[in-house]
């Protein structure tokens, strides 16, 4: 029989599982993922290893009221050869699908979006622009969460239009 509870002491969260209801047998783990103490300390790990928000190339505000950003990083990670090249003059169409795009929750990963929009001015036979847009928090130096959205990947698509 495994048992599983959760407390809080302190600013750290323990995790307990029993495998049998014997209380002497009770392993008593610090649980990292709950803990602020934490997640503010690997906060400024990150900042400290240079990783903090002065890699942005803009940041545009989406129709459900979301601030989403685009990393030097990631558009490097898009346009690379191996990745879309074929993006790269397309920068102000994935502000566009960023701004007035629909998007899907992922089933499996509720934290990731696919914005979709659709253009007649692309190239080939794609329709749409797509863009991942991964919703994170992390934790300020004052303990507050804050939103850290922003996008992962994008691509060409074509979609068959509905008649």
């Amino acid at each position: 029989m495994l048992v599983s509870s959760a407390f809080i002491e302190g600013n750290v969260s323990f995790r307990t599982k029993l495998r049998t209801p014997d209380a002497e047998r009770a392993a008593f783990l610090p649980d990292p993922y709950y803990s602020k103490q934490f997640l503010h300390d690997q906060n400024c790990r990150r900042k400290a290893n240079g990783m903090d928000n002065s890699g942005k190339r803009w940041t545009v505000q989406d129709r459900y009221g979301n601030f989403i950003y685009l990393t030097q990083e990631r558009w490097e990670h898009i346009i690379d050869e191996t990745g879309h090249p074929e993006l790269e003059p397309y920068e102000e169409w994935l502000k566009t699908t960023i701004k007035e795009g629909r998007r899907k929750q992922e089933p499996l990963n509720l934290r990731k979006h696919r914005y979709y929009h659709l253009f007649d001015d692309l190239p080939d036979d794609v329709n749409h622009l797509v863009a991942i847009v991964l919703f994170t928090f992390d934790i300020d130096a004052n303990g507050q969460s804050m939103t850290k959205n922003f996008i992962a990947t994008a691509f060409f698509k074509h979609f068959r239009l509905k008649v």
